[in-house]
């Protein structure tokens, strides 16, 4: 089962002071995780760029695909345990069950919560990228920032961008698998006597 992990941020940026205040408000469920820790690590392996008052903003989202590509990948491990389970697989290294054999009540529920954790995880994702777009318009806009902190923080954006489009592409992989698998469960589970 995957574990949650939530992170909501507020910055405020003061153009007189070049301040930077933020609220970052996480809840995550994995043991010894500290998402403070990790935001530190990251300023530290930064030093050039330090002081772009997005930074932070960047690094959070950076740890948010991150955690969705967890909770994607996990998923994908729940249907490839239901692909074996029901011999739906085409690989000759790992063996394929008996559909007629699974339990139809369990394997549906795991595949409607495949479902739902799949929609989740696209949906956030989407916010991601709608938090880039906005971060993207300001990266410039903010004056008195050295061209090579700028040059890096709009790398950053559409690296992030790019890592939240292939985690949605994976998440609608599969969804197509899981639409296979729920065919194969609900045309068996007619066939019973």
């Amino acid at each position: 089962m995957p574990l949650y992990s939530y992170y909501h941020l507020a910055l405020s940026y003061n153009t007189t002071t070049k301040g930077t205040h933020g609220v970052l408000l996480y809840k995550d469920l994995r043991e010894n995780i500290d998402p403070f820790t990790s935001i530190i690590e990251r300023l530290r392996l930064t030093p050039r760029y330090m002081s772009h008052p997005l930074l932070l903003a960047t690094l959070i989202i950076d740890i948010a695909v991150s955690s969705c590509a967890e909770r994607i990948w996990g998923c994908g491990r729940t249907l490839s345990s239901l692909e074996e389970l029901t011999g739906q697989h085409g690989y000759v290294n790992v063996p394929k069950g008996d559909p007629l054999q699974i339990d139809f009540g369990m394997t549906t529920q795991q595949l409607n919560f495949v479902a739902r954790n799949l929609a989740a995880e696209t949906l956030r994702l989407s916010w991601v990228q709608l938090a880039l777009t906005e971060i993207a318009g300001y990266i410039k806009g903010i004056a008195n920032t050295d061209s090579q902190s700028l040059r890096r923080m709009e790398e950053d954006v559409a690296c992030s961008m790019n890592a939240s489009g292939a985690q949605i592409l994976r998440a609608d992989y599969m969804v197509k698998r899981k639409k296979a698998l729920i065919q194969v469960v609900s045309s068996d589970s007619h066939t019973l006597p």
